[in-house]
């Protein structure tokens, strides 16, 4: 079978914002939407030769105030996924201090909960290779703002079921993130 490739279109719930998020998802098989949010959406994904697993789709609250609205759903969204689940967009949230360039602090009240979050949702960050923020202001000099807001998690059972994965941050062109890929080496 061919592989089948999702594309998700985010727009926030004001309609103040649009966001394309271009993520596509390989596999060989069927993919079924299961759950959409207003910032969120679920798809499980069956190749035939796996269990299937889910890959739920976000794109975090803007607005700092929010940003427990993001927490809230990925836990909402437990009961309805496998243990096999990826998950990964913008979550507008980093996870550690290091992880942004200049401007003001984040609270580190937030960076525990988001963490909290991740643990609860029996995730673990996969990692990446390449330029290290995905987000910029669009500022030059002093005035630039790098983070890395968008990421991809996975499940232990995710994980174990499919070795091989390699998520990429890759080059940005015209939007203020860059595009993440998640490829997996086949050795079979």
């Amino acid at each position: 079978m061919p592989p089948v490739n999702v594309a998700i279109d985010w727009q926030t719930f004001a309609g103040r914002y649009r966001r394309q998020l271009s993520s596509v998802i390989s596999a060989t098989g069927n993919v079924h939407r299961t759950a959409v949010a207003t910032l969120a959406a679920a798809v499980s994904v069956d190749d035939g030769e796996h269990e299937p697993w889910d890959f739920c789709g976000v794109y975090g609250w803007s607005n700092t105030e929010d940003h427990y609205l993001t927490w809230d759903l990925m836990i909402s969204l437990l009961p309805s996924v496998s243990n096999k689940w990826i998950c990964g967009g913008d979550f507008n949230q980093t996870m550690y201090h290091f992880e942004k360039r200049d401007g003001n602090m984040k609270s580190d009240y937030k960076l525990v909960k988001f963490r909290e979050t991740i643990e609860t949702c029996g995730l673990l960050d996969l990692g990446f290779v390449g330029e290290p923020f995905t987000w910029t202001n669009n500022q030059r000099g002093e005035d630039n703002i790098m983070e890395r807001l968008d990421r991809i998690f996975g499940s232990e059972g995710w994980i174990a079921a499919f070795p091989g994965f390699e998520v990429s941050h890759l080059l940005r062109k015209s939007s203020d993130h860059c595009p993440i890929l998640l490829a997996r080496w086949w050795f079979d």
